[in-house]
């Protein structure tokens, strides 16, 4: 028999648990690595191992400036660019064409191929449905907070959100020569100018189009990330309700179990939709930093720590759908023909 729990907010985490990131954005990110590497004219080894470097940088995967803050892409784009003209202005109007040609090629070759992949678990759409009339639904995650809105609204579910808990929309310039020169400064300066007006970024127009407008309330979170959170400032609730009456749904048994052990609530651990060995090995080409472990009964002392602290309120579920049972709520029919 299942244990019931008198939830009134479910912390959910997004990428893996709700849809298959990584199988929407490995075989993205591999076409963005091939077209770079037809366009540039360089090795696909240099081109992924160029990408990994800014990985390595900023410890994630899910990243807008990728492309732009490649080593190889300001070399043969930025540098060797200006170095062709001798009036500088010249060669910054050349280097901003190239730029913008260049990034609207690779965002629309990531975007084909990425809108394929973006499909819900099967019964998550039925789970939400049930489960936002009696209980308030919050969205956390690692991922860029306009990221995981535009995921969101994608998948039609922004009127199940109460609000959703992200990353900031952060862009990473580095330094792109060792010295204090005037040409550096130059070259950085333009690099900015890139990275504002990128189509990958477009903030001002998505804006105007209300690209990011939800019906939910939308926080960047620029001093909290998994499992470091503190869910009763996030929620507006004591310690007390946090313990007694929230619950953390998700896929990570160090960030999503920790959140959920660290604030003494239930943590629902998500055993579905462990990604295909084939998105892994395309991601880990690319120096994936943050590498995916979906194994809660790990040997790992964290891990074993995770699972002691939570004793019985760490509950293992096979299928979204589950979770109602353990709220105590009546599973809706499911359409297996609509899932997939």
């Amino acid at each position: 028999m299942k244990k019931k729990f008198e939830i009134t907010d479910l912390v959910i985490d997004a990428d893996q648990t709700l849809w298959d990131w990584v199988a929407m954005h490995a075989p993205g990110i591999e076409a963005m690595a091939n077209l770079l590497s037809r366009r540039l004219e360089i090795p696909i080894d240099e081109i992924r191992a160029s990408m990994g470097r800014v990985y390595k940088r900023v410890a994630a995967m899910d990243f807008d400036g990728l492309i732009q803050n490649m080593d190889v892409v300001i070399d043969r784009v930025v540098l060797r660019t200006m170095q062709g003209y001798q009036d500088p202005n010249v060669g910054a109007y050349r280097v901003f064409l190239e730029s913008m040609s260049l990034l609207k090629a690779v965002e629309e070759e990531y975007q084909a191929v990425r809108k394929q992949s973006l499909k819900l678990y099967p019964n998550v759409r039925e789970v939400f449905e049930a489960l936002h009339t009696r209980v308030k639904i919050h969205v956390l995650t690692d991922a860029p907070a306009d990221k995981a809105v535009s995921r969101i609204k994608r998948l039609e579910l922004e009127k199940y959100v109460a609000s959703l808990f992200g990353q900031p929309n952060f862009k990473l310039i580095p330094e792109l020569l060792n010295d204090n020169t005037e040409a550096s400064k130059y070259i950085q300066h333009l690099q900015h100018q890139i990275g504002d007006h990128a189509p990958e970024h477009q903030e001002d127009e998505r804006k105007r189009r209300g690209f990011y407008q939800v019906p939910f309330r939308k926080v960047e979170l620029y001093d909290q990330r998994k499992p470091n959170v503190d869910l009763a400032r996030l929620l507006s609730k004591t310690r007390e309700e946090v313990s007694r009456c929230v619950g953390v749904w998700g896929d990570s048994p160090m960030s999503d179990m920790g959140l959920a052990a660290n604030n003494d609530c239930v943590g629902f651990f998500a055993t579905y939709g462990k990604p295909s060995q084939e998105h892994i090995d395309i991601l880990n080409r690319f120096g994936n930093p943050k590498g995916v472990n979906r194994e809660m009964d790990s040997d790992d002392p964290k891990i074993s720590a995770i699972r002691e602290k939570l004793g019985d309120r760490l509950i293992k579920i096979q299928d979204p759908i589950e979770i109602l049972d353990h709220l105590g709520m009546a599973r809706p029919e499911v359409d297996d023909n609509k899932n997939v």
